[in-house]
This record gives structure tokens, C-alpha cells and sequence, in this order.
């Protein structure tokens, strides 16, 4: 019996040496791995993270506490010193049309290849890039370019690529920025002065704006037109119309792209295509060409002046007109 009392007192004894030990070695990980700690946080580890994994390590080695140590797992960031990873703006363009898209008006795009050269220790998007100019930032625009059409931008940047430690990427961003900016510089994340990572200031060129215009070459008031026959209180009225192309692309002599604006209304052709030479959407006109049409409208009787009107959502072209 005696023996059984000596034997648990001693498991206490052990146990409660073996509590006080763990005590004092987390105690003593925590004071003394600050070093550690900042070491893992240089090289792109998150504080929080860092600190949890240098302690548990420490605890494990023993209240062994090493700054030289790469057993630790850290979160990857984007988040880097200034020089790490580096930046390189390429083939800088100007341009008014891509794919399909144009920018707002006021706006143009800003197109370019970007190489990344990371020597960080965490990946890096490339649509984190933003375009510092005329003090602004721009971020990478992806409204109708998220991955860019292929056939448009070949090699355009995405959202599904990323650039790992040591690695080196080149790819295209597109930026819409206020129309004239003449120089930028690209900057990985939100722009600080002190702390960002940027390329050199690069000059963006100057580009000529593409328009549409409208001429009307005849205007005259007609029994009917197509399947137009007037209501009573209404006439028809039919353009012989021109739409030349100034530098702009995709521009189609589309009736439904036309309208006719007098008398504060606004009126959409419904005559058909029974006209002599009728406006049809496979009217096609050339860059910087012109293509012709003839197109009928229904309108009230006390319609004398308006505008005619062309726009297919990309490009608009009107002309001012009075009946004799």
C-alpha cells in the first residue's frame, strides 16, 4: 500500500513539473522570439500568422527560438517592399476601340504589355496593377474585357494568373483613362509615394478620336413608302442618306439604328425595305469610307424641321433637316 501512495505522488510531482516546464518555455518564446517574429514578417508573412508559427515552433524545439529558421508556413501576400518586385511598361498605346468596346466619352484607352519580375516571396495578380496619371489611379478596365476578348488582345493579363516567388510574367492590361493624359508610371497596388512598388514613367501617345457623320442627301415628303401608307394626322417623310466613317469600324446602315427627332418625339422607321435602295443592317461601311441608303419615316403632319439620327450604341452621327 505504501508503495502505490509513493508511486502517485511522484506521477503528480512529474506531471506537474512536466505543466510548469510548458509554462515557462511559452513564456519565454513569447519574450524572446521577437526577432524571429520580424524575420518572418521581412520576407512577406503576415504579423498574426508569424508570430503564431514562430512560437509553436519554439515551444517545440524546446524554448529554442531561431531567426534563421525556414520550417514556418505563412499566407501569401501582395503586399511587398518597394524594389522587390519589379515593374516594366511596354508597347504603350492609345486606342479608341477594342473588340467591340469604346471608352466614354471624355475617356480613351490606355493599352500596354506589363513584365513582372517577382523576387517577393508571395504571388503577384497582375490586375492589382494600377496606371498612376495626371495624379490619378486607374484601375485595369474589364468591363467588356475580363479575360479580354483573344481575337482583340492576344496575351491579355487575367484574373486566373498570377505570378509566383521568382517568376516572371509579361502580359496586356487595358486602362480608361480622362482623354489627353500624356505620361504614367505603373504602380503594384494602391499608390503611395513612399512605399510603392512602380515602374519608370513612360509617355503615353496621342491618338485621333474615330467619328461617324451623317449627311442627308434628299429629303422630300411621299405618298407612301414601303409598308407606310399616312394615318390620318400623319405623313411620311424619306431621307436619301449618307454615313461616312472617320476612322471608325463596325458602322452598319441599320434602319432600327436610325431615328428621327422633331417636334419633341422621337421617331423609329417602320416602312420596311420595300424603298429603292432601303437601309439594311448588311449595309456595311468601310473605315474611313462612306455607304449610302434610303430610309422613310411616319410622322405627324406638323413636322417641318428635325434630326435625323444614327447610333448603334458605339458611335452617333446626326444631321439637321427642313421640308420645303
Amino acid at each position: 500500500m505504501r508503495n502505490r501512495v509513493a508511486a502517485a505522488f511522484l506521477a503528480m510531482v512529474l506531471l506537474g513539473s512536466g505543466g510548469l516546464a510548458h509554462a515557462r518555455a511559452s513564456r519565454f518564446c513569447r519574450r524572446h522570439c521577437a526577432a524571429a517574429i520580424a524575420a518572418c514578417v521581412q520576407v512577406g508573412g503576415r504579423r498574426q500568422a508569424c508570430r503564431r508559427a514562430t512560437i509553436r515552433q519554439c515551444k517545440h524545439d524546446g524554448a529554442v527560438c531561431s531567426v534563421t529558421t525556414t520550417t514556418f508556413s505563412f499566407p501569401t501576400t501582395t503586399t511587398f517592399p518597394s524594389g522587390v518586385v519589379q515593374l516594366e511598361a511596354s508597347n504603350v498605346q492609345t486606342l479608341y476601340e477594342i473588340g467591340l468596346g469604346v471608352p466614354a466619352p471624355g475617356s480613351e484607352f490606355v493599352a500596354l504589355d506589363v513584365m513582372i519580375r517577382n523576387g517577393g516571396a508571395g504571388n503577384v495578380s497582375p490586375v492589382g496593377i494600377v496606371l498612376h496619371a495626371a495624379g490619378l489611379d486607374y484601375a485595369s478596365y474589364g468591363a467588356y474585357y475580363g479575360p479580354y476578348p483573344p481575337s482583340a488582345r492576344p496575351g491579355a493579363c487575367d484574373i486566373f494568373t498570377s505570378v509566383a516567388p521568382g517568376g516572371e510574367l509579361t502580359c496586356g492590361l487595358v486602362f480608361q483613362v480622362h482623354e489627353g493624359v500624356t505620361s504614367g508610371r505603373l504602380t503594384l497596388g494602391q499608390y503611395y509615394t513612399t512605399s510603392a512598388v512602380s515602374s519608370s514613367e513612360f509617355a503615353i501617345p496621342s491618338a485621333t478620336r474615330p467619328t461617324a457623320s451623317l449627311t442627308i442627301d434628299a429629303v422630300s415628303e411621299v405618298a407612301f413608302a414601303g409598308y407606310c401608307s399616312p394615318r390620318p394626322g400623319f405623313k411620311v417623310v424619306q431621307f436619301a442618306m449618307m454615313l461616312t466613317s472617320h476612322g471608325a469600324s463596325g458602322l452598319a446602315l441599320d434602319v432600327y439604328r436610325l431615328a428621327l427627332l422633331a417636334d419633341n418625339a422621337r421617331y423609329t422607321n417602320a416602312c420596311g425595305y420595300l424603298a429603292p435602295d432601303p437601309c439594311d443592317g448588311a449595309i456595311g461601311v468601310p473605315v474611313d469610307g462612306a455607304s449610302s441608303c434610303t430610309a422613310a419615316f411616319e410622322v405627324r403632319e406638323s413636322v417641318g424641321a428635325g434630326t435625323l439620327l444614327y447610333d448603334d450604341g458605339r458611335y452617333q452621327a446626326s444631321a439637321d433637316f427642313a421640308l420645303d
